[in-house]
């Protein structure tokens, strides 16, 4: 599944993360492998060490065994995300190995289609919301049909 990516938008950052480097400002931003930042300075994170990743996957799915935690933490690479969803679909493994990392987003999204329409449109209002203003995305949800109910679903199910 390809995801679409919004050109514009990181056009315009690259803009101003190479227009504010010169007045000693620091723009950070997150971007996936592939990205072009020339330019730039680029960090590039690691993943977690086994003892987080495990720690992670203990506290989040205490309910999974031994060995497939083990596995689950091996072939995550130390990545938060996919030790957070791996766990969600893990029935759906048995002994192949775990999805590379491309499939983690799927797995996202698997989870996020089981949310209720009004949770959905919720959550797209505040990935939109650039300031994180609570009463700007709750007025922008309630145009939608999603009332305040709608974030605490979506903070339930996740």
């Amino acid at each position: 599944m390809t995801q679409p990516h919004d050109h514009a938008s990181a056009r315009a950052l690259l803009f101003a993360a190479r227009r504010l480097r010169a007045e000693n400002i620091a723009l950070v931003f997150g971007a996936r492998d592939g990205f072009d930042a020339r330019g730039l300075p680029v960090f590039r994170l690691a993943g977690l060490d086994p003892a987080s990743s495990t720690q992670l996957l203990t506290e989040r799915s205490p309910e999974l065994d031994l060995p497939l935690r083990r596995r689950m933490v091996e072939e995550s690479a130390g990545n938060p995300l996919a030790l957070m969803e791996l766990p969600h679909r893990a029935d759906a493994y048995g002994r192949a190995p775990l999805p590379p990392p491309h499939h983690i987003q799927e797995a996202y999204s698997a989870r996020m289609a089981k949310l209720p329409p009004g949770t959905r449109a919720a959550l797209l209002v505040a990935a939109a919301q650039d300031t994180g203003d609570l009463d700007a995305i709750l007025r922008a949800g309630a145009d939608l049909g999603a009332g305040p109910d709608a974030l605490d679903a979506a903070e339930t199910a996740m």
